[in-house]
């Protein structure tokens, strides 16, 4: 069909068009979704972590890649590490903290943050804390000498039920060993 010297596409075939179009870009989302949710279920969680100090530095060591001590400092014995260590290097002398390491290798292991040996740092990690609130926690965890479960936090009028609950994912009072 011609009109005015133009070519007319029926309306049928406009939308048979759009159809293949939105096909074609519904298989392109999927495949995208796919891609960027699919996890090799063998590597999924299976990071751990330990971290390392050595001159007022902090290092996160991959343990996939370091096994004990000896590797990280050439003088350090071959103590094992193990996921959430500290080890401590200062000149010539190391020391090997069962899990020591802080918040932040905590968390980058799947790890629960300590609430009662948190910094201010530490609680800025978590969603929903600033350094205001983190100063506020902090001043509760002393007047009440720690904390003994998450109930205490209710207090603070900008903390509701819901924020309980995704604190109950960030934090624990005990390690979970």
């Amino acid at each position: 069909m011609k009109k005015n010297g133009r070519k007319i596409i029926p309306k049928r075939a406009n939308d048979e068009l759009i159809l293949v179009f939105t096909l074609l870009l519904l298989i392109t989302i999927v495949r995208i979704g796919l891609n960027f949710f699919s996890l090799d279920q063998s590597k999924a969680g299976s990071e751990k972590f330990a971290e390392a100090i050595r001159d007022d530095q902090n290092y996160l060591l991959d343990l996939s890649k370091i096994k004990n001590a000896g590797q990280v400092g050439g003088f350090c014995p071959d103590w094992p590490v193990q996921e959430i260590d500290l080890l401590k290097i200062s000149g010539a002398k190391c020391h090997l903290s069962s899990r020591g390491a802080s918040s932040g290798v905590r968390l980058a292991s799947g790890k629960k943050i300590l609430l009662n040996q948190a910094g201010a740092r530490e609680l800025e990690l978590v969603p929903g804390i600033g350094p205001k609130r983190a100063e506020e926690i902090l001043r509760l965890r002393q007047e009440l000498s720690g904390f003994e479960n998450l109930e205490p936090l209710k207090q603070f009028r900008w903390i509701n039920e819901q924020m309980i609950q995704q604190f109950q994912i960030y934090f624990t009072i005990r390690d979970e060993g």
